[in-house]
């Protein structure tokens, strides 16, 4: 299954906010037109909206990032934007995700629901004359010995103590790389930022002088973007002009703040 080229696309997954024009890096696949897998991809969402969707629709409207599959689900694990025949979506951001079972693991765990071992299946010796059944009638003893036997294959009892460990670390690897991905993005953007207020200094440095150069570089940083977690920085010659037309006139002070990025008063008082 190949991923989709719609620059629109978003993600369908809960908890997910992945679309095609901000993550250009992801693939996005449609949901399978077959309906046993496409209700499997429902199932792992656990999205109830989408339970009683036709699977026209669910194929035509609703798509999943790469996000959501693990790493043998791809054909192709390097570029990751094709699926195998049989993919799953097992990756979700909420508790307890359905776990991708092997078409291996749903034989064995169909055939001990409904209590048939495959030692059970007759045998072509099993299905002969009476005559045969009888010459060798001590292998039905043995037989029955070994029904009696405990199964020597039963899984050990801290199995779902495991899977429960490693569901927990599933998620808390997505959660991280999901947070890793978005820091990436933040960073990039600042440093996007900062490339462009630097270019614009640059160019005014041809047409001002200092100290004008320098109040105007102040108002660039402090007033661009959002505001910093720790507060604004100012500058040695910052707070000289802040607290000379401060001491000349707290009114003038007042009315510049209302024009140009200043620092407050009580800053200028702590100084």
């Amino acid at each position: 299954m190949a991923s989709t080229s719609t620059s629109s696309a978003h993600c369908s997954a809960p908890n997910c906010s992945n679309r095609q024009c901000k993550r250009p890096d992801l693939s996005f696949f449609r949901f399978p037109k077959n309906t046993e897998r496409c209700q499997q991809w429902v199932q792992s969402t656990r999205r109830q909206d989408l339970l009683n969707r036709p699977v026209v629709y669910l194929s035509d409207n609703c798509r999943l990032c790469s996000e959501h599959f693990e790493l043998d689900q791809f054909s192709n694990k390097q570029t990751k934007n094709r699926l195998t025949w049989n993919a799953v979506p097992t990756l979700f951001d909420m508790p307890n995700p359905l776990k991708h079972l092997s078409t291996t693991a749903c034989r064995s765990l169909k055939r001990k629901l409904e209590n048939i071992p495959s030692s059970h299946n007759p045998s072509k010796k099993q299905r002969g004359s009476d005559y045969t059944q009888t010459e060798h009638s001590y292998c039905l003893a043995a037989d029955q010995i070994h029904e009696n036997a405990p199964s020597s294959v039963s899984p050990p009892p801290d199995t779902d103590d495991h899977s429960r460990a490693l569901k927990k670390e599933r998620q808390r690897t997505f959660r991280l790389k999901k947070r890793v991905e978005q820091l990436k993005q933040s960073i990039k953007k600042e440093a996007k930022e900062s490339e462009t207020i630097s270019d614009l200094i640059r160019g005014a440095g041809k047409f001002l002088q200092e100290p004008a150069l320098s109040f105007f570089a102040s108002q660039l940083r402090n007033a661009s973007g959002r505001r910093r977690a720790r507060g604004r920085r100012w500058s040695y010659s910052d707070k000289e002009v802040a607290l000379s037309l401060y001491h000349q006139s707290p009114h003038a002070y007042h009315l510049c703040q209302r024009i140009f990025t200043l620092p407050s008063v009580t800053s200028l008082h702590r100084w």
